[in-house]
């Protein structure tokens, strides 16, 4: 019975065709190559930015309460003096912020599709085609991974965080690497 390999990643298609017989299974070997293939014609990659409003209100109520409870139960020693009213009058200033920030950003969408990226920030729409994308500077490292896509023309050159979307890193960095082989545009990690 032949897997189904639709729903595989770009990496999963890779370590399938190099752990397969490829003596005994021909048909396997050329439907994984032709998937492989069609790959980043048919993948679309979308997503939103994550709601982080919820835990910013939670980190705020818990770190209120916590200043309540010192002021209340330990009284004011002097190094309290300092920390536990700094917190309450700090504390709805960072909420407000955090509102603030939220409601700027819950539109943020990222795309990327076989035509070109398509990314949303605060506002500002971008829309680059593959085939104006000169390059792009990839930014990997265990905390973040961002990319830089510079265009023929600098206006619309924009850039994006992978991690401050709901998106598979792996998958976006896969997609662009093909994208990068088809349409010749360099590459580049720092």
């Amino acid at each position: 019975m032949e897997p189904d390999y639709m729903h595989y990643t770009y990496r999963e298609l890779l370590e399938a065709l190099e752990g397969i017989d490829k003596e005994a299974y021909p048909e396997r070997v050329k439907t994984l190559e032709l998937r492989l293939k069609t790959w980043s014609e048919e993948t679309v990659l979308t997503a939103k930015r994550p709601n982080n409003n919820l835990i910013g209100s939670v980190t705020i109520f818990i770190s209120m309460a916590y200043c309540t409870w010192i002021l209340f139960t330990e009284g004011l020693v002097k190094a309290k003096l300092f920390f536990a009213p700094f917190i309450l009058v700090a504390t709805p200033f960072i909420y407000f912020q955090q509102r603030r920030k939220y409601q700027r950003h819950k539109d943020d969408y990222l795309r990327l599709d076989k035509q070109g990226l398509r990314l949303t920030l605060a506002e500002t729409e971008h829309f680059l085609i593959w085939s104006n994308v000169r390059s792009v500077i990839c930014s990997v490292n265990k905390s973040h991974q961002a990319y830089f896509f510079e265009a023929d023309n600098s206006q619309h050159s924009c850039s994006f965080e992978a991690r401050e979307f709901e998106i598979d890193e792996d998958a976006v960095f896969d997609f662009i690497s093909q994208q990068a082989k088809k349409h010749n545009f360099v590459m580049k990690s720092d």
